[in-house]
C-alpha cells in the first residue's frame, strides 16, 4: 500500500499539469454533471493559483464535501487567496469542529 501512494501523488500532479486534460473534463460535464469532476477541476485551478474558477468549481460539489477535511482546507485556501478573510474564518472554524 505504501510504495502506491508515491505513483497516484505523482500521477495526479502531472494529470493537472496538461491543459487538454481539463478541456477533457470540462467537456465531460456537459454530458454528465459529476461532483468529483467538478473536485478535480476545482483542485487543478487551485494548484494553479486561479482562486477564482476553483471556487466557481467548489461551490457546485459543497454539499457532498462539506464533511472532509482536505476540501475544508483547500476552501480556507481558496477564500485566503480572494482575500475573503469571513469566509475563510467561516470555513476554519466547520474544520475545526469535524476535525475534533
Amino acid at each position: 500500500m505504501k510504495c502506491a501512494s508515491g505513483p497516484v501523488k505523482r500521477s495526479m500532479k502531472s494529470y493537472m499539469n496538461y491543459p487538454k486534460n481539463m478541456i477533457r473534463l470540462q467537456h465531460s460535464l456537459i454530458r454528465y454533471d459529476s461532483h468529483m469532476i467538478h473536485r478535480l477541476l476545482g483542485q487543478i485551478y487551485l494548484t494553479r493559483n486561479d482562486t477564482e474558477n476553483a471556487l466557481l468549481h467548489y461551490e457546485q460539489v459543497m454539499d457532498e464535501f462539506i464533511f472532509d477535511p482536505e476540501f475544508l482546507k483547500e476552501i480556507v485556501l481558496i477564500y485566503q487567496g480572494e482575500g475573503d478573510m469571513g469566509m475563510a474564518d467561516k470555513f476554519k472554524e466547520k474544520l475545526s469542529t469535524i476535525s475534533q
